[in-house]
């Protein structure tokens, strides 16, 4: 994958659905760092939106 942010976002998911939850952090950290303009602001919204969900399923 050419995209660094994207394949960041992947690992964030995969890392997350796996339970292990300081791995998504971290890969989801670098994602945000990768990415920039509204591709950032869209990544840093959806993470404030599902980390305040109860019934959370996805890292993003």
């Amino acid at each position: 994958m050419r995209s660094k942010a994207l394949r960041s976002v992947l690992d964030a998911e995969a890392a997350f659905k796996a339970g292990r939850y300081d791995e998504a952090k971290k890969h989801g950290d670098q994602a945000i760092a990768d990415s920039a303009g509204m591709q950032r602001y869209i990544l840093i919204k959806m993470l404030e939106r599902q980390s305040r969900s109860e019934q959370r399923i996805s890292y993003f």
